[in-house]
């Protein structure tokens, strides 16, 4: 799977893994055509007001836009749905008829076989996860672009993030970190101080995930086909040293300070009609996934 298999795709309420072109301004104009072709109103991202009402862990993506978060999103929710969960948007995160409407919309996205359109920098969902009638815990994705700017060496939080860093919930971080991300070290290098700074400012009580995304393009780093999980982690420490240096002081009691882990979404191939069609990748990879979340929320 090629890196621009990604190019100019993304799902409303969550963000597709490319490495084309981006624009990383917050404020800069986008189309958000969901099946209707209407257009969707730019949101100065400093207004946005978001609202956590229940108090079941947070598991939260943070990874630079375009960085493979929605995809994976995607793929774990199928899988979770497969797997007799359920998976639903929480209506009262945001207000307004645009948010109401990919709610509405929310799981014929995630089964259409074509890839998603784009979508607007504040297009994002905070999705509640039940098993039995339970809710056991809630995913949020929010824009790449909220958390890092290649551009800005240190980006300020924005309100809406202030906000969920302070309500009770615990939370699970996944910190999303590409091997080869960029094609750039200086680049990556200036990502992985980025995580290391916030890893810096969140509570001793948050557990933390790296995630290697879009593993199945390194094909030397498997053996019979499957992940050689440590190689991997050797690799992307090497091309992000800095995200490494604030996890010393955060051993659990299973001795580690944080949990790594692999991941591919699947693929994504041209149909000839403007669009791309979106094959799911193997069980293996939600399902590992899936294990090292719920391990990071019972502790």
């Amino acid at each position: 799977m090629a890196n621009n298999d990604f190019k100019n795709i993304q799902l409303p309420g969550v963000d597709l893994g490319n490495q084309g072109n981006v624009t990383t301004n917050p404020n800069s104009p986008s189309a958000n055509p969901i099946n209707s072709g209407r257009v969707t109103k730019i949101q100065d991202p400093r207004s946005i007001v978001v609202s956590i009402s229940s108090p079941t862990p947070i598991v939260i993506l943070f990874g630079p836009r375009n960085g493979g978060k929605t995809t994976c999103l995607i793929r774990l929710t199928r899988w979770l749905l497969n797997e007799g969960y359920r998976v639903e948007p929480k209506r009262d995160f945001r207000l307004g008829d645009e948010y109401r409407e990919q709610c509405d919309q929310f799981t014929q996205l995630v089964y259409n076989h074509n890839a998603p359109m784009s979508t607007d920098v504040v297009g994002f969902m905070l999705l509640a996860v039940y098993k039995n009638g339970k809710e056991i815990c809630q995913l949020l994705e929010a824009p790449g672009e909220h958390y890092f700017d290649e551009n800005i060496e240190d980006l300020q939080p924005l309100p809406y993030q202030n906000t969920i860093n302070a309500v009770p919930n615990s939370k699970t971080w996944l910190f999303f970190l590409e091997r080869d991300g960029w094609h750039n070290q200086e680049i990556r290098t200036h990502y992985a101080r980025t995580i290391s700074r916030k890893i810096g400012m969140l509570d001793q009580r948050d557990r933390i995930i790296l995630v290697s995304q879009k593993a199945d393009q390194f094909y030397d780093c498997f053996d019979q086909g499957r992940p050689r999980i440590a190689l991997f982690e050797q690799q992307v420490r090497q091309q992000y040293r800095p995200a490494f240096s604030n996890l010393s002081n955060r051993l659990f009691s299973n001795g580690r300070s944080y949990e790594f882990t692999v991941f591919s979404s699947g693929s994504f191939v041209e149909a000839g009609n403007g669009l791309q069609t979106y094959t799911p990748s193997n069980d293996f990879y939600p399902r590992m996934f899936w294990r090292k979340i719920m391990d990071s929320i019972r502790g």
